[in-house]
């Protein structure tokens, strides 16, 4: 059978008003009730790991308090950061926000967790993206490398201690 054939089958076929009715019911009744909630100001939230549906705007204000948050971090580390008498200041913005935009998208993603082996898998993403970027080997030393592990562990935790607070207000 061709494709025109099969469409030709299945919308000539008994079935077919019946299901069309059905659907159209179903799809009413259920806009009929978001509506009703609406109107009756009954709040809603589904939230599963693939799908959210409900309070936007609570959801915007924790991913701007945490985009904010990790953005003043990564601001107070430029000066935590250990310098040589060959220290360039622009590189080492430049790598912050390069890290910034790591977190950002750890911030996007939304699966933050307090893990052991999930914060060792950001420890070394951020490994790697500094020792890409960073021009010196002092940055490679084990000593910088536990600095980094516990900025890192240090962003995780406060990252999900700010979803935490600001998921608890209405």
């Amino acid at each position: 059978m061709t494709k025109e054939e099969v469409v030709h089958d299945v919308f000539l076929s008994d079935n077919f008003p019946t299901v069309v009715i059905g659907i159209s019911v179903f799809v009413g009744l259920f806009l009929v009730t978001l509506l009703v909630f609406k109107l009756l100001g009954i709040r809603f939230h589904i939230n599963s790991r693939h799908l959210q549906i409900g309070e936007s705007e609570k959801e915007r204000a924790i991913l701007r308090q945490q985009s904010e948050w990790a953005h003043a971090y990564c601001a107070s580390l430029e000066y935590k950061i250990p310098k040589d008498e060959t220290y360039n200041g622009y590189v080492t913005k430049f790598i912050l926000e390069r890290a910034y935009d790591e977190i950002v998208t750890w911030i996007m993603f939304n699966h933050l967790t307090l893990d052991g082996d999930y914060i060792k898998v950001k420890q070394q993403r951020m490994r790697m993206l500094i020792d890409q970027l960073a021009l010196k080997d002092m940055y490679r030393t084990d000593e910088f490398h536990k600095f980094l592990d516990d900025g890192v562990r240090d962003v995780v935790e406060n990252l999900i201690h700010i979803r935490e607070v600001y998921g608890k207000k209405s």
